[in-house]
């Protein structure tokens, strides 16, 4: 009675981890006025999803993402025990190339937060509805830093 189970099991533990087909992320004016990785959001979302699917301590977010090169992402992620980790991956890719601890654990953002997650609401920070091509709500990204107006 026990292989069964351990069978469904693992297959759906497989289909769950990082072959999974994320919507598609829609663009806005905040996004696109951003001077950082944020305004590539739509193209990175699929990949830094499956970053931080991927991340053993659920549910993730990520701190930073920075470019590698032209067809590469760095995810910078934090678990919920605080673990942070690197994830690379292929912008167009679904599977994680590799993943490691940070070297530097300062993370300084922009953040994104997945909507299973509480919306951040912290002192001296901007935090952006970021939607689905459907309009459908997927996160939050949030930016740091006061303004002095």
């Amino acid at each position: 009675m026990k292989k069964p189970f351990l069978l469904i099991f693992a297959v759906l533990l497989s289909a769950c981890s990082s072959n999974l087909k994320w919507p598609q992320a829609q663009s806005s004016p905040r996004l696109e006025a951003a001077s950082d990785w944020s305004r590539n959001l739509p193209a990175y979302y699929p990949a830094m999803m499956n970053c931080l699917s991927s991340h053993p301590s659920q549910p993730a977010y990520a701190g930073e993402i920075v470019p590698v090169g032209d067809k590469k992402i760095d995810v910078r992620m934090v678990g919920s025990n605080d673990q942070r980790l690197s994830c690379v991956i292929g912008i167009k890719k679904q599977k994680p190339e590799h993943i490691g601890r940070l070297a530097e654990p300062d993370l300084y953002g922009p953040f994104f937060t997945p909507v299973w997650m509480p919306q951040p609401s912290y002192d001296c920070t901007e935090t952006v509805p970021v939607e689905s091509t459907a309009g459908k709500l997927l996160g939050w990204v949030t930016y740091t830093g006061c303004s002095n107006g």
